[in-house]
């Protein structure tokens, strides 16, 4: 036509592949997480296989479940240490960059503290071992935390019995640098939150995944 678009020289273009698997949150334990893992795998195959040239992976919320920077610097052989090696070598036999959601772990003398996390494994900075981190902030209530523990501790109880922990809330809005393009992952429904999204852009967000 004879009308197009002005270009941005600043606009940064990144050849990106997002891929969700459909599992079911509510099925637990590790042969579960490793089926969800090779389905992941295998749907990541199937689009490299189109297109090569895929720079960056895009994986949903907590689709590595077990914590990959704890579990990976354990000692010992855990199926869980396995699986998360397994897929660390993934990352590491391909190019492209990779953002994943995990159910990170850290502990701390007063015991472990688990937080809803995504994290960025880049090449570009030769450290895809050593992944950036950003923590939810916005945690949903009665499922990821429990704002009313002291007014109602049997409830409070109760759930605890059946999903074991609550989440921590993240402290800050972390960007992540991928292929260049700089990314901001809200997590869940902090999507919905204007403010949360407005802060990352104004540090510096250009694509909200």
């Amino acid at each position: 036509g004879k009308i197009a678009l002005k270009k941005n020289a600043e606009y940064k273009s990144v050849k990106t592949l997002l891929v969700q698997h459909n599992d079911n949150p509510d099925e637990n334990g590790i042969q579960n997480f490793s089926e969800s893992i090779h389905t992941l795998i295998n749907l990541t195959d199937e689009a490299f296989e189109i297109s090569p040239d895929i720079e960056l992976v895009i994986w949903p919320e907590n689709a590595v479940v077990p914590s990959i920077i704890y579990h990976s610097s354990k000692s010992g052989d855990s199926d869980r240490k396995k699986l998360v090696l397994y897929v660390l070598d993934y990352f590491n036999s391909h190019k492209a960059s990779f953002i994943t959601g995990n159910q990170h772990i850290e502990e701390k003398v007063s015991g472990k503290l688990y937080y809803n996390s995504a994290l960025l494994f880049d090449k570009t900075n030769n450290k895809s071992e050593i992944p950036e981190i950003y923590h939810k902030i916005k945690l949903v209530p009665f499922s990821e935390s429990f704002p009313y523990q002291k007014n109602f501790p049997h409830i409070y109880k109760a759930i605890l019995e059946k999903q074991k922990f609550f989440s921590e809330p993240g402290k800050e809005i972390k960007l992540f640098n991928a292929k260049g393009l700089t990314v901001y992952t809200p997590i869940c429904f902090e999507n919905t939150m204007p403010d949360l999204c407005r802060k990352a852009y104004k540090k510096g967000a250009r694509a909200f995944i």
